[in-house]
């Protein structure tokens, strides 16, 4: 559609003519009505761009504001950090300018608001769609570290494609809602979360918590925390516990109710929202078998294929291993792992030939994976002395054995394709007095880092750049990372760089023969890593290999490897994700014996003292 043309009919939308005050145009978008006013500002459909758009303009009073400038310019960048399909593109924008305004992708459909208001209640069937729908759009943008914190009915569009999120509104990333104002409550009151309404920080839960009375607002034709005034919603927002009638179906029913709980600790991540909703659809039924053809001639048939092997995705994958003698010692200290007492041995795992020590690489690009002690090309593999001397077992030719933990000292690197993004910083180990070893991502203590980033330990535009040359291996990587190649970029600098500061287990992605390989491993402490929000190790910086929480070791897990002197397994950690997103990290520095602060996503421009001295150990 050419900016100007007339001749096509305007979108079947509710407008109003312009008022004499508005502008006619914005930014080359050419304002053709009025779809509506709210506390932000006119919006406008538009044309421009090639394509209808909904331009929105912000009120004076509300641009006079520097702070909220500052907010819709990061709300903005939000968005186009999100890149999903799930929300309507970002096509311009003007924060600087008077007036101030931003233009949007259109997207035909009906608001959810709308369609129970036009029809009532969803049908069982729809209203098991939307929930799946809704929380399938959230997904990636908290993935992107972006909590909408303004979703309602009259935001959900219901499109073609399905629910998707027509108005950010206030939306903001994560670790910005301090900007909020004190005293200030932003977003509409019936449909707030109560952390919304004291002045609490945001997370996803509170996204989760808007689901929960979007779908049930769907399913009652009713507004669940409605009332008649500001004060009276405030009120119900923080004491009133919505019904959930027992006619929505279970296991939605019990989603919903967990969504809507007072306490955002309580409510469930939408990952386990989603399983569960999938778990409860039933399978589509097998089309009906055709009848075989008859044959035309009396050929021969070919052999059968040969039989496919179960398809699993092993806990571990051996790589290879060390010196026995390091091998021994480590295959004995790792029972405690196991949370064993005695009476159990484990089987150090015999040393592989020189072709097992490396992954395969593809003949275009060598392989690349975890740190590995290669064995000599001129001397034979000679297996690591056994821990046990119980006879042998048979064993099955499709189930192989446990492979070992490769133990992953810092700046390791398995060849020399592998370049250094960053660099590791060694350091001596926290202490770990408490007795869990698996600890959430915002323990105190847990990482650490340089103030300012006086040694650059992760560089996140060379990371980005090496994603973005589109090989093979950048492919595979950014799969298992569950991001595009187009999004890696903005998708990284969401993530933090920090130092661990314990011996950590972990899962490190690896490369061979064009597939993704997986394989558990300790990281020292001092290996630079980008974490999420929630303070979940998501990337090794040095060779850029992605990182994936593994599976509990078992009475048949051993270790390979150099190691280090001062590796005690012991003080080696699991970290899991923390069960709110955070504003910012407090990290030791590495040289002064402090903490300091940094903000999310931020690559140490911004760290500032707090004024603690670092924990010797973590509780």
């Amino acid at each position: 559609m050419a900016s100007g043309d007339r001749s096509r009919a305007l979108p079947p939308v509710p407008i109003e003519p312009l008022r004499e005050a508005d502008p006619r145009e914005l930014g080359g978008f050419r304002l053709l009505g009025r779809l509506g006013a709210g506390g932000m500002g006119v919006a406008f459909l538009a044309e421009g761009m090639g394509q209808w758009a909904v331009v929105k303009m912000i009120r004076p009073d509300v641009a006079d504001d520097g702070s909220f400038r500052v907010r819709l310019a990061r709300e903005l960048d939000a968005m186009n950090r999100a890149g999903t399909d799930s929300t309507a593109a970002v096509l311009a924008s003007e924060t600087d300018g008077t007036p101030a305004w931003f233009a949007m992708e259109f997207i035909p459909g009906v608001t959810l608001a709308r369609r129970v208001e036009d029809s009532g209640p969803l049908p069982t069937d729809e209203l098991a769609a939307l929930a799946t729908g809704l929380a399938q759009a959230l997904q990636p943008l908290h993935a992107a570290g972006v909590v909408h914190r303004d979703i309602k009915p009259a935001n959900i569009m219901l499109s073609p494609s399905g629910p998707r999120i027509i108005d950010f509104g206030i939306a903001d990333l994560a670790e910005e809602s301090a900007l909020t104002r004190t005293g200030i409550v932003l977003g509409s009151t019936g449909w707030l979360a109560p952390e919304q309404v004291r002045g609490d920080r945001v997370t996803p839960a509170t996204d989760v918590h808007a689901w929960g009375l979007c779908v049930l607002f769907a399913a009652t034709g009713v507004a669940p925390l409605a009332a008649d005034n500001t004060t009276a919603a405030i009120y119900r927002v923080l004491e009133h516990t919505p019904d959930v009638p027992e006619s929505v179906p279970s296991p939605l029913r019990d989603l919903v109710v967990a969504a809507l709980d007072k306490d955002p600790i309580r409510r469930p991540p939408l990952d386990r929202v989603l399983e569960r909703l999938s778990a409860a659809t039933p399978p589509e039924p097998e089309p009906e078998p055709e009848p075989e053809p008859e044959p035309v001639a009396a050929l021969p048939l070919p052999p059968p294929p040969p039989p496919r092997p179960a398809a699993k995705r092993p806990p571990w994958l051996m790589i290879g291993a060390a010196a026995a003698a390091v091998v021994v010692i480590a295959a004995l200290a790792l029972v405690f792992l196991l949370g064993r007492s005695g009476g159990d041995e484990v089987v150090a795992a015999p040393t592989p030939s020189p072709s097992t020590v490396l992954l395969t690489p593809r003949p275009e690009e060598p392989a690349q994976g975890p740190a590995v002690a290669p064995a000599s090309p001129s001397a034979p593999a000679s297996p690591a002395p056994a821990l046990s001397s119980a006879p042998p077992v048979d064993v099955a030719p499709e189930v192989a054995a446990a492979p070992p933990v490769t133990l992953t000292p810092v700046n390791a690197t398995a060849d020399d394709y592998t370049k250094p993004y960053g660099s590791d910083v060694p350091i001596t180990p926290v202490s770990i007095a408490g007795d869990t070893r698996l600890l959430p991502g915002d323990t105190v203590g847990l990482y650490a880092g340089t103030k300012g980033e006086k040694e650059l330990t992760c560089d996140r535009s060379r990371l980005a750049d090496s994603f973005e040359s589109g090989s093979q291996r950048a492919r595979v990587w950014a799969r298992a990372m569950g991001v595009s190649i187009g999004n890696v970029r903005d998708f990284l600098y969401a993530l933090t760089p920090v130092l661990l500061r314990a011996d950590t287990l972990i899962t490190i992605h690896g490369y061979s023969g064009g597939r993704d390989t997986i394989t558990p491993a300790v990281l020292q402490a001092g290996t630079a890593v980008l974490v999420t929000p929630q303070g979940e190790p998501l990337m090794r910086c040095f060779g850029s290999n992605p990182l994936s929480p593994t599976d509990p070791p078992t009475e048949d897990t051993t270790v390979a490897g150099e190691g280090w002197t001062s590796w005690d397994p012991d003080q080696t950690v699991m970290i899991e994700p923390a069960a709110r997103a955070l504003a910012a990290f407090d990290l030791a520095d590495v040289a002064e014996d402090r903490i300091f602060t940094r903000p999310v996503g931020v690559h140490g421009t911004q760290d500032v003292w707090t004024g603690s001295a670092a924990p010797g150990s973590i509780p």
